[in-house]
C-alpha cells in the first residue's frame, strides 16, 4: 500500500476531519509548497534527553563543533528557539508531555526518587494508567506505539520492572529495567551502569527488525545529560578525568550574590544541600570540571543519538528510506542551572531560561530540504496537541488537550503563533487548575 500523498492533500484530508488547526493562518498559506509528498499517516520517532537545557553559555560554535547528530537534524529540520518545559522536575515534567496537561491535571506533582515496589504516595505520586496519554491517542489513530528508554513517571508493579509496567499504558516493546531516576551511579546512563548504551542498543535493533509498512510512533528516551548529577560526590568511578575537561567557561553569574540582589532563601538553601548531598563545587577547578562535563555528557549523547539516526536512515518502506517517512522530535524534559546565578545546580525553585528553556527540533528531509527556524512559543504541554492533529486522531473531542497545537507552525515552516506566554509550575503545582 503507498502511503505517500501530496503536501496538499495531506492537509485537505486533516482539515475535513476537523484534525487540522491552523489558529486563524488561511489554509492556502498552510500549502506554500503542494508538490511536496508527505505520508497521510507519517511515522513518529520521539528522541529525548533528560537535563539538557537549550545551549546557552558555551562558546561561540559549540554546537556544530560537537554536537553533528543535533546540527544533522537541524540541518534537514525546523528549530523552535522558544520551547519550553513546563514544569521542571523529571516526573512531572515527563508526565506533561506524555499527557498533555499540567501537574494538577494528571497527578504527578513531585519527583519519583526511587524506582521501586510500592503503593503511590502523597509525596510520590505516579501517573494514573487510566489516564490519557500518547500511546492512547496514536493507537486511536491506527499507529503501532513502542518506547525505549528511561521512563520514571511510575513504579514497578511487582518487586522488579518487566515489560507490562509500560505495556499498561499503551507503550510497547519496553525492555526494563528502568534508569536515571536518582542519582545512584548504578542508575547513570553511562559509567559502569552504562543504561544509555542498552537503550540505545535496543532501539537500534528494533528498528532494524520494525515493520515499515505499518504506521508506528517510537519514543527513545535516553538518561544524559543527567549524570552531571554525579559530579563531584560519585562520578570518579564511572568516569574518566579527560570528561571533566574542555573549553566551556564559568557562567558569568556564578559570583553572584544571591542576598544581595534579594533572591529567594530557597536558592541559598539549595546550594548548601546539593553541596551535602552531591559534594561542593566551591573552586574555580571544581566549577570548571562541573561545567565542562556536563558538555561532554552532552557529546557523548549526541553520539549515541547519531547511532539511532543512522539505524532509521538505513531502513526503507519498499520504495524510499523511512527518514522520508518520517517525522523526528529532539527534546528534553527539563534543563540544568549549570552554576549560573550564584552556582546553582539542577532544576529546582527556579524559573531560569537554564532550566526551563529546552531544545526542540522536528525534522524531516521532505518537509525541511533546508534548515528552519521558528521563534513561535512553544511547550511541552502542547506536544499531544499537535500530535494528535499530525497523526489524524479521530474524535478529538474526547480528549483534553491543555495545550496548543503547533501543526500548522511545522506545516509551514516554522510561520504561525501558538501561544502568548508559558504556564510554568512547581510547587504552586494548583495555578494549573481552572478552580
Amino acid at each position: 500500500m503507498n502511503r505517500q500523498t501530496s503536501r496538499r492533500r495531506f492537509l485537505r484530508q486533516l482539515a475535513a476531519g476537523g484534525g487540522l488547526t491552523l489558529a486563524g493562518i488561511p489554509i492556502s498559506k498552510a500549502l506554500s509548497n503542494p508538490g511536496v509528498k508527505f505520508p497521510v499517516k507519517p511515522n513518529f520517532l520521539f528522541i529525548i534527553t533528560d537535563q539538557e537545557r537549550y545551549t546557552q553559555h558555551f562558546p561561540e560554535g559549540w554546537e556544530e563543533t560537537n554536537l553533528p547528530n543535533l546540527v544533522r537534524l537541524r540541518k534537514k529540520g525546523l528549530s523552535f528557539t522558544n520551547a519550553f518545559c513546563n514544569s521542571s522536575m523529571c516526573s512531572p515534567s515527563r508526565a506533561t508531555l506524555l499527557t498533555g496537561l499540567y501537574p494538577e491535571q494528571h497527578g504527578v506533582t513531585g519527583t519519583l526518587p526511587e524506582a521501586e515496589h510500592g503503593a503511590s504516595t502523597e509525596f510520590e505520586p505516579e501517573l494514573d494508567s487510566g489516564m490519557q496519554n500518547m500511546a492512547k491517542i496514536l493507537k486511536s489513530a491506527g499507529y503501532n506505539v513502542y518506547y525505549k528508554g528511561k521512563w520514571h513517571v511510575s513504579k514497578p508493579q511487582g518487586e522488579e520492572w518487566n515489560a507490562d509496567d509500560l505495556a499498561r499504558y499503551g507503550f510497547d516493546a519496553w525492555d526494563p529495567p528502568d534508569a536515571g531516576e536518582n542519582v545512584a551511579p548504578e542508575n547513570y546512563g553511562g559509567g559502569r551502569a552504562n543504561h544509555d548504551e542498552r537503550f540505545v542498543d535496543d532501539a537500534v535493533t528494533f528498528l532494524q527488525t520494525i515493520n515499515p509498512t505499518q504506521p508506528f510512533a517510537f519514543f527513545v528516551s535516553l538518561v544524559n545529560p543527567h549524570d552531571i548529577t554525579g559530579y563531584p560526590k560519585n562520578y570518579a568511578d564511572d568516569y574518566e578525568n579527560t570528561m571533566l575537561e574542555g573549553d566551556i567557561k564559568i557562567p558569568s553569574t556564578a559570583g553572584e550574590n544571591l542576598a544581595a540582589n534579594y533572591k529567594p532563601k530557597a536558592h541559598s538553601e539549595l546550594i548548601k544541600a546539593l553541596a551535602a548531598g552531591l559534594g561542593m563545587v566551591n573552586t574555580p577547578s571544581k566549577k570548571s570540571h562541573y561545567i565542562n562535563f556536563y558538555g561532554n555528557l552532552l557529546k557523548h549523547v549526541d553520539g549515541q543519538i547519531g547511532r539511532v539516526l543512522d539505524a532509521l536512515e538505513a531502513r526503507s518502506d519498499g520504495e524510499k528510506p523511512l527518514t522520508e517517512s518520517t517525522l523526528i522530535f529532539r527534546l528534553a524534559d527539563h534543563g540544568e542551572m549549570g552554576l549560573s546565578h550564584g552556582g546553582l545546580r539542577q532544576k529546582m525553585f527556579v524559573t531560569y531560561e537554564e532550566t526551563i528553556h529546552i531544545p526542540l527540533i522536528v525534522s524531516n528531509p521532505v518537509l525541511f530540504p533546508s534548515p528552519q527556524s521558528s521563534q513561535t512559543l512553544v511547550s511541552l504541554v502542547d506536544m499531544m496537541p499537535t500530535i494528535a492533529t499530525l497523526s489524524g486522531v479521530p474524535n478529538r473531542d474526547q480528549w483534553d488537550f491543555r495545550g496548543k497545537d503547533f501543526s500548522h507552525v511545522i506545516l509551514n515552516s516554522g510561520s504561525g503563533d501558538v501561544q502568548d506566554a508559558i504556564l510554568f509550575t512547581f510547587d504552586d503545582i494548583k495555578v494549573g487548575q481552572e478552580n
